[in-house]
């Protein structure tokens, strides 16, 4: 590869920067390259660091970067490989221009050779000036892997860019599945990664999720910049993991009461959902009690689409905990059900009334009990077929089920 001469150049043909990006998005990709080798080889876990004199460190253990991979706007063995970040070719060129841009000098070193970079002038355009990369003779020819030696960057930049990442996280995971793994929730939301790289931050999800079987959707939303992939991508993979979890933290039922108000006095509707926000059944109820609670749980728990939950999630109200208590003392629960009264896993309720509140809050309020009863029960059917509950493939079958819930609710 070298001559006389200990170092060449050659132009790396960007020929868009992406404006809108930061330093940490630049770092982003360059361990995402870092974690794709140590995937790839088996290697052991990269390392981020910095030195005494500031510079930053991204170390992995694998085969050495070539000055090959330059030239390349996709890696081919990378396309192929599954639970893999990223086309190497395309996000490492996009994170030197970044560096560039932002005046961050990049150092490359493996036992290919070092690599440093530059402006310089565009062959046969003197008058363009393109980013070079130069390079030299390697400095060990048994060197390990391929290290990234970044200086100008900060503490702030480094922990923007892991923060991207699962593996640098301490979300703890809950359950995992063929599809992707479910984690508890963080506080800033819920995570929403892809092969472990975060893509989104929900505010009304219940749990993080990372997946790790892409479909055509989330194939076609994932750009180059890995980011603004909206929710329509991976909300149905999001729901086909729910739907594959077995572990009694992740299946519950939730369970909850929202207040409407009836000639002046408040009423009390009772609500349950599963999961996977599907509607398990509901009663209007004039007084909040243990004697309402417990009708409501009778009434749910005898619904013909629901079974006998494993773990149910409330809010911390006394005479729902009591409720639920001696259901399971008198056998209507099963023995190891288990409750949860906590408002924070109860959040996901607290989304689904707003559907109801939706469209009560605009009427001009209900005058008798008997009105109320009937609008709730219309506003639920309506709102199961939203959610696809009612199977149904005709407008008889809608109208079937409506009478069922006017019926038995």
């Amino acid at each position: 590869m070298f001559g006389i001469d200990d170092s060449r150049g050659f132009d790396l043909n960007i020929e868009k920067v992406l404006e809108n990006w930061e330093v940490y998005h630049a770092l982003r990709e360059i361990v995402s390259n870092a974690l794709d080798e140590q995937t790839l080889t088996g290697t052991k876990p990269i390392e981020i660091f910095s030195d005494i004199k500031g510079y930053w460190h991204i170390r992995d253990y694998g085969r050495g970067l070539q000055y090959i991979h330059f030239t390349q706007n996709e890696n081919e063995e990378k396309l192929k490989a599954p639970n893999l970040i990223g086309k190497f070719g395309v996000g490492l060129k996009d994170a030197l221009a970044t560096f560039d841009s932002h005046g961050i000098i990049v150092t490359i070193q493996s036992k290919h050779g070092v690599f440093t970079f530059d402006k310089m002038k565009k062959a046969e355009f003197d008058d363009i000036i393109t980013l070079h990369a130069i390079v030299h003779r390697p400095n060990d020819a048994l060197f390990i892997g391929t290290e990234f030696i970044i200086q100008g960057c900060t503490q702030n930049d480094i922990d923007k860019a892991k923060s991207m990442f699962l593996c640098f996280s301490d979300l703890q995971r809950l359950e995992d599945t063929y599809i992707g793994d479910v984690y508890r929730r963080s506080k800033e939301g819920s995570k929403i990664y892809i092969n472990g790289v975060l893509v989104a931050t929900e505010a009304n999800f219940m749990f993080s999720y990372n997946i790790t079987s892409l479909n055509t959707a989330i194939k076609k939303a994932l750009n180059r910049e890995r980011t603004n992939v909206w929710r329509t991508a991976y909300a149905d993979r999001v729901k086909a993991i729910l739907l594959q979890c077995t572990s009694e933290c992740v299946l519950q039922t939730i369970v909850d009461e929202t207040y409407l108000k009836i000639n002046g006095k408040w009423m009390y509707l009772y609500r349950a959902v599963d999961r996977d926000r599907q509607t398990i059944d509901f009663w209007l109820s004039k007084t909040r009690d243990c004697k309402a609670a417990k009708k409501f749980f009778r009434k749910a728990l005898k619904s013909p689409h629901n079974s006998n939950p494993r773990v149910i999630t409330t809010d911390k109200y006394a005479a729902t905990i009591k409720t639920i208590k001696n259901e399971i003392k008198l056998e209507r629960l099963h023995p190891k059900t288990k409750h949860r009264s906590s408002k924070y896993l109860n959040s996901i309720i607290e989304q689904d009334h707003r559907h109801i509140k939706r469209i009560t809050n605009h009427m001009c309020g209900f005058k008798h009990f008997k009105s109320a009863c009937a609008t709730i029960q219309g506003i639920e059917a309506m709102n199961m077929i939203r959610k696809g509950q009612a199977n149904t493939k005709s407008i008889r079958d809608e109208i079937a089920l409506v009478n069922a819930i006017f019926c038995c609710a």
